[in-house]
């Protein structure tokens, strides 16, 4: 394990944390068709089309860069069924999943008014 994978916390300067916070709640998880909790991470389901699997690509290729101690999967269901995207956090001195499950929720109730 290299010294930046021991990190727990995001790598991105404080002043483009926030926007991509942003990004990420509202053009991946606020589109999840389901989101469920891992004892060590997150599960998400989204549409199987080639154009979801291409930005959740995207986004795990952003992810690993600036968040190494993330853990992440993207499994196609067959016959283009839904896409699940696990994310597990590997460290034991963060809580940086649960903070994005409990912004996503908040952020999902505000937009529902």
């Amino acid at each position: 394990m290299n010294a930046s994978s021991s990190q727990s916390h995001c790598l991105l300067p404080e002043t483009e944390q926030k926007a991509r916070r942003e990004t990420v709640l509202h053009d991946i998880l606020a589109a999840a068709l389901e989101i469920g909790e891992l004892e060590d991470g997150i599960l998400l389901r989204f549409p199987g089309t080639d154009a979801w699997f291409r930005k959740l690509a995207d986004f795990v290729s952003f992810e690993r860069a600036c968040c190494p101690f993330l853990a992440f999967e993207v499994t196609p269901e067959p016959d283009f069924g839904t896409i699940t995207l696990t994310v597990r956090d590997r460290s034991t001195a963060t809580d940086f999943l649960n903070n994005a499950i409990r912004q996503l929720k908040a952020s999902v109730a505000a937009s529902k008014g």
